[in-house]
C-alpha cells in the first residue's frame, strides 16, 4: 500500500471540497471492505483518502409521508435492516439479507454497495478497467459487450437490480416537471455516469 493522506470531514461540504481539491486522485472510505484490500494490492493508488463515516447526515435514514425512504450513503446494511421506515421494502431487506455475510452487513455500506468497483479479473490484477484482452480473454461473468462505452464491466451491485425494480432509480426523461417534488432520486444512468466518472472513463 502506498502512502496517503487521511481526512475526516464532519460535513458533506467538506467532503465534497477535499474531493474537488485532488479530483481523480482522491478515494472515498466508508466501510472500506473493498477499497482497502485493492489499496493493500496497489489496484487503486489514491493520493488522498477521505472518510465519510464521520459525517452524521450521511449516516441518517428519513422517511416522509408519501412512504419514501432516503438513505443516507454511509449508513450499513445492518442499520438498513434494523431500521423501521426499511421494514416494508421487503424485496430490499430480502436482497441485503441475501448478501449472507456478517462482516459485510456490519462494516459494508449502502453508497459503497451500490458503487462496488468491477469484480473484473483484469481490473483486479491490476490491469485497469479498460482492457482489450476483456473481448478475447477470461470474460466469463463480468463483462458485457456491444454497449456504446469502452468499457465492458458489469455493475458488482446487488442492490442495485432490487432498487430498480422497486423504481428507486428513475428513467432520466421522467419528472422534469418544475412542479414535481423536490426529493432526489437515485437514477440508473446516472449511477452508471457516476461510477465510469469515478474510473476516470
Amino acid at each position: 500500500m502506498k502512502s496517503f493522506e487521511y481526512a475526516a470531514p464532519r460535513t458533506e461540504a467538506e467532503v465534497v471540497s477535499l474531493l474537488n481539491e485532488r479530483p481523480g486522485t482522491s478515494a472515498i472510505l466508508a466501510g472500506g471492505t473493498d477499497l482497502v484490500g485493492l489499496m493493500k494490492k496497489m489496484v487503486e493508488t489514491p493520493d488522498r483518502v477521505v472518510n465519510i463515516m464521520e459525517v452524521d447526515s450521511l449516516k441518517s435514514i428519513l422517511s416522509d409521508a408519501s412512504g419514501g425512504v432516503c438513505i443516507g450513503a454511509a449508513v450499513t446494511l445492518d442499520d438498513v435492516l434494523e431500521h423501521p421506515s426499511v421494514l416494508p421494502l421487503v424485496a430490499l431487506t430480502q436482497a441485503i439479507r441475501g448478501i449472507n455475510s456478517m462482516q459485510l452487513l456490519c462494516q459494508g455500506t449502502i453508497g459503497g454497495e451500490l458503487l462496488q468497483r468491477p469484480r473484473c479479473w483484469y481490473y483486479r490484477d491490476g490491469q485497469g478497467l479498460v482492457n482489450e484482452r476483456v473481448a478475447d480473454g477470461e470474460n466469463s461473468l463480468h463483462a458485457i459487450f456491444d454497449n456504446q462505452g469502452s468499457a465492458k464491466f458489469v455493475s458488482a451491485s446487488r442492490l442495485a437490480p432490487t432498487l430498480i425494480a422497486m423504481q428507486g432509480a428513475k428513467n432520466e426523461d421522467e419528472n422534469e416537471d418544475e412542479n414535481e417534488t423536490n426529493s432526489l432520486l437515485l437514477r440508473a444512468k446516472n449511477l452508471r455516469r457516476a461510477a465510469l466518472q469515478k474510473s476516470g472513463l
